[in-house]
């Protein structure tokens, strides 16, 4: 079987994908190198691994479907007709990229405080959910959507003041 490849070196770092780079088998034992396969897996959960394949000549590989905001590890495993190599080296961990949450907050609540403010609660979406670090949320309001205030809000109890009094329609 053939010496294990060189050590994986991330290279491009997305939300949901990854590239890694890494050197050819040095040597592959009398029997030529038919593939390389990436192996990416989780940092705290080892169990769950994804593996892409290439070629015996390419030496980089965009791994997708991956979690947001999330530890991985990457290796690579060459392969000849006598069969796998040892596993590389792991890379160093890394952590995709933040994305939006995936679900929005729940059990939202609201009561008129006076003419001009507004009391809201509700719950942030399920952790799972976040994709990343939960740093607030956006509140828009108005008479009409084409023209809508925002505030950002970091507490999910929430008093909006300053609203304009509705008026009734004529």
């Amino acid at each position: 079987k053939p010496e294990k490849p060189g050590q994986p070196i991330i290279k491009e770092i997305g939300s949901r994908n990854v590239t890694a780079w890494w050197s050819a088998s040095g040597n592959d034992m009398n029997s030529a190198i038919i593939s390389y396969k990436l192996y990416i897996k989780h940092c705290t959960d080892t169990k769950q691994v994804k593996s892409w394949e290439v070629g015996p000549d390419i030496f980089e590989k965009t791994a997708l479907d991956l979690s947001p905001y999330t530890c991985y590890k990457a290796f690579v495993v060459a392969e000849n007709a006598v069969g796998p190599s040892d596993p590389s080296l792991e890379s160093d961990e890394f952590f995709t990229l933040e994305e939006a949450p995936s679900e929005v907050p729940y059990n939202l609540h609201s009561a008129n405080q006076t003419s001009t403010e507004i009391f809201m609660a509700w719950e942030a979406p399920p952790s799972g959910t976040l994709n990343g670090v939960l740093t607030g949320y956006l509140i828009k309001y108005g008479l009409n959507k084409n023209n809508l205030t925002s505030v950002n809000i970091t507490d999910p109890l929430a008093t909006v003041r300053h609203l304009q009094t509705c008026l009734p329609s004529r």
